[in-house]
Parts: structure tokens; C-alpha cells; sequence
């Protein structure tokens, strides 16, 4: 785990004392209240890591959500912790959801390089379409065009099985 629970409860009560202006007493008071009924609808669970609590989410998308809130701290003190984390399939989602959070320029200018196909697989252009259909980035215009020169290159070549790869993705 990233915090034990008893880190995560000042953490949060701290965010809450300062964000409503109340006593930390009446923030903690608040925030046991909050993470008990977490737990009772089965939101978050409490679990046993060595010997400490920690808290998980019951459900992977809210625990991927974390993970590109993290992904993006650990990206502005050390930005090659993103790349080492882009051709992981496993972090798939969690790429995606940080690509919202503010970073696809970063991740479509890694997946989308002016190098000749197949350099960016049809799953990761599938990607990148997706990211770049999403309201919330703003793009530089290199970006963009690097990324639509792929999928024209791609829709244009005869690689049928690229072609169906990249529209089973999106």
C-alpha cells in the first residue's frame, strides 16, 4: 500500500479541516464517519498489510483513478516515472484516466513519434484516438497531426490485421 490507513485518515482530515475551515477533531470525527460508510456500502475495504491497516477500493476503477492521480505527483518531480509506465498493458486504464488528469500531450507525444508505422501499434493509436476524442485535453497541433498521420498511414496500408485491431479498439 502507498499509506497506511492511519496516514491516509490525517492526510484527509487535514485536507477536510482546511478546505471546510473546521477543527481537526471535528474534520477526523468526520472522516471516520465518511470511511465507515465507505466500507459499509463496499466501496472501500479495510485490509491488513504486514502489520498495519490500509484501505483498498473494492472497485479497480476507482483504485485506477488513484493510481493516475499518483502517476501524474510522481510524472512533475520525475517525468521519466510516465514512460516507464506507457508500454505496460496493465496500466492501460490508468494512463488513460491520467491523460484526463492533464498529461496527453505527454503520453501522445511518446505513443505518436515520427517514426514509420508499425512503430505505434493499432491497440495504442486506438488509444490515442480515444484520448484525443475526450472534451478535457487541449492539444498541441503537432500532436494532434502526428497522431492522425499514424492512423491515416495505418487505415492506408495493407496490414488488414492492423486495420482490424485498431477498429475492434475503438
Amino acid at each position: 500500500p502507498l499509506a497506511t490507513a492511519e496516514h491516509a485518515n490525517q492526510l484527509i482530515t487535514n485536507a477536510v479541516s482546511s478546505e471546510l475551515d473546521i477543527t481537526r477533531l471535528a474534520a477526523a470525527r468526520m472522516v471516520e464517519g465518511i470511511v465507515d460508510h465507505w466500507c459499509r456500502v463496499g466501496l472501500v475495504e479495510r485490509i491488513r498489510h504486514l502489520n498495519h491497516e490500509a484501505y483498498t477500493f473494492a472497485h479497480r476503477t476507482f483504485a485506477e483513478f488513484v493510481a493516475a492521480r499518483q502517476l501524474l505527483e510522481a510524472y512533475r518531480s520525475d517525468p521519466n516515472t510516465l514512460k516507464l509506465r506507457l508500454r505496460d498493458p496493465a496500466w492501460a486504464e490508468v494512463i488513460h484516466f491520467s491523460a484526463r488528469l492533464g498529461l496527453a500531450e505527454q503520453i501522445l507525444a511518446d505513443w505518436c513519434r515520427p517514426t514509420p508505422l508499425p512503430a505505434i501499434s493499432a491497440n495504442r493509436l486506438a488509444e490515442a484516438l480515444s484520448i484525443l476524442s475526450a472534451p478535457e485535453p487541449e492539444l498541441l497541433t503537432e500532436t494532434v497531426r502526428g497522431v492522425f498521420c499514424d492512423a491515416v498511414t495505418l487505415v492506408g496500408s495493407d496490414r488488414q490485421d492492423l486495420l482490424i485491431t485498431l477498429a475492434d479498439g475503438l
